[in-house]
């Protein structure tokens, strides 16, 4: 697989934290997203439960910023 780029792991890391918000983490719209988590999997170096977790991770940490 090509090495992502900062701006596709953004998108990436957007589009799996906005789609996993409101899935209360149901499979099937997880397989839908395998590609981009296998993404970010790769760019990280671990597994792909481990990149959902680390960008819901991620995304809490900038709503909650972004509300200072």
């Amino acid at each position: 697989m090509k090495t992502a780029t900062n701006n596709d792991l953004l998108k990436s890391l957007n589009l799996v934290y906005e789609n996993a918000k409101g899935s209360k983490l149901n499979m099937e719209v997880l397989d839908k997203m395998d590609s981009e988590l296998s993404r970010i999997a790769e760019f990280l170096k671990i597994t792909k439960i481990q990149a959902l977790f680390t960008t819901i991770i991620f995304g809490l940490n900038y709503d909650a910023v972004g509300q200072r």
